[in-house]
């Protein structure tokens, strides 16, 4: 399993955040690319029916 968050034990022996792990980061860019590739064929596709709000 991945560890989403990394923690630490600060000078009293609490847990502290200490970061979040990298593992994850070209799963959410992909997603990213995705997102607005899919808004920009949306927008291509509404603007050639004639349904633009200008």
């Amino acid at each position: 399993m991945i560890e989403v968050f990394r923690y630490s034990s600060d000078a009293w022996g609490q847990r502290s955040l200490a970061g979040m792990s990298w593992d994850l980061l070209p799963y959410f860019f992909y997603a990213g690319v995705a997102i607005i590739v899919v808004h920009l064929v949306a927008a291509w596709l509404l603007k050639r029916r004639g349904h633009s709000d200008q």
